[in-house]
């Protein structure tokens, strides 16, 4: 009863949405919070506001979450205090387009109207801001309509080497990226399981690992790792059963370094619900069969050390849930790595949010399953709650 009630949580079917719709308030809020923060550079806004538009072209049937994280009001801050032409045409798009979906409950869409401000950007002068336009702009298009995809030629493009002039190289690489968003807005909040079986038969996932495994760090976007995040998310019953012939992990560990902390957390969260998956292939007071893959490839201490370096409280919420699934029915025999984790789970147990006191009730009984664990957690006669 207890894992069905976790599950309902992580991965269940019925609210699948309504999670997805909270991983993706944790990225708007974490972006608001950066360009809040005194002293950031003109780079970082620029990447933090094109980021801004890609979840806002993700999230275009659900513009409320936008606006409920303050975007058009920091956007509009910025506009008038920033003297950078790319910044105030990032923001101008931005409070066009969140403003144009905030309406859509109430009328027909104006796709011209919603259009028009990723249009601007397509023809600027400036080639970033054209770029981040037209990829917006061709998703949110697509999102529009059912467009059957050639899984096979997507695979194939994301398999290509990177060779040539410089020009070749570029147009390759953002090529990938624009394979990566159609994947994205394919699967965001949407429940097609035959698409995402021929997807998945095609070998996308391989080609998507391979990328992560092999791609200089400086090249991987937000977007490579959430085509492959979403996959690991599904609720299709054969992708648990599909992780366990793969080894992911190394791949996921390595983007560990990345300087981009939203390409880490999609990483921790694609690690995480892999091992959730794995967990339904196998009884739940049972040691976690993926237990020995990740420590093999130096996962525990990777885990740990991203654990320790506080990098962003999201990433740290989620490792701690990983080390309970990893460390279910098994004893945790690192001091160092017993007492930090366990520790943080049982703070989160008074967290504001409902399901983070949940899932960290969850992670700590199952550690519980071994009695040195248990030991542990109930010294001082601290008790799991019921």
């Amino acid at each position: 009863m207890e894992e069905d009630t976790y599950r309902e949580i992580a991965s269940h079917q019925d609210i699948g949405s309504t999670r997805i719709q909270r991983e993706q308030q944790g990225e708007i809020y974490q972006i608001v919070l950066r360009l809040k923060r005194p002293g950031i550079s003109e780079v970082e806004q620029i990447a933090a506001l094109q980021q801004i538009i890609i979840l806002a072209v993700s999230t275009f049937d659900r513009a409320d979450i936008m606006q409920e994280r303050g975007i058009i009001e920091t956007a509009s801050s910025l506009l008038v205090k920033s003297k950078n032409s790319k910044i105030k045409q990032l923001c101008g798009a931005i409070i066009s387009l969140v403003g144009w979906l905030g309406i859509q409950n109430t009328i027909e869409i104006d796709w011209a109207s919603v259009c028009y401000p990723l249009t601007q950007m397509l023809f600027s002068t400036n080639e970033e801001i054209s770029n981040t336009g037209k990829n917006a702009l061709t998703n949110l298009l697509e999102q529009s309509e059912d467009a059957s995809l050639d899984w096979i030629a997507m695979k194939k493009d994301l398999e290509k080497q990177e060779i040539g002039s410089e020009a070749q190289q570029i147009d390759v690489r953002q090529k990938k990226i624009k394979i990566c968003q159609k994947i994205i807005s394919t699967f965001i909040q949407r429940k097609n399981h035959e698409c995402l079986k021929h997807a998945i038969q095609s070998g996308i996932i391989d080609a998507l690992l391979h990328l992560l495994m092999t791609q200089p760090l400086e090249n991987i976007q937000i977007s490579h790792a959430w085509a492959f995040y979403i996959f690991t998310y599904s609720t299709y019953e054969e992708i648990g059963f599909l992780f366990l012939s793969k080894n992911p992990f190394p791949a996921l560990l390595r983007l560990f370094d990345h300087r981009d902390a939203f390409v880490v957390n999609r990483a921790v969260v694609s690690i995480f619900n892999i091992l959730l998956a794995g967990s339904d292939t196998t009884e739940a007071n049972s040691p976690h069969p993926y237990f020995t893959a990740m420590e093999s490839c130096g996962g525990i201490q990777k885990l740990f050390a991203l654990f320790q370096s506080n990098r962003s409280e999201y990433s740290k919420i989620r490792v701690s849930y990983c080390f309970g699934q990893l460390y279910r029915a098994r004893e945790l025999q690192m001091d160092e790595i017993k007492n930090e984790v366990i520790s943080h789970l049982k703070l989160l147990l008074y967290d504001s949010d409902a399901s983070t006191k949940n899932s960290a009730k969850f992670a700590l009984k199952s550690l519980a399953l071994d009695k040195a664990n248990r030991a542990f957690i109930e010294k001082e006669g601290f008790k799991i709650p019921k």
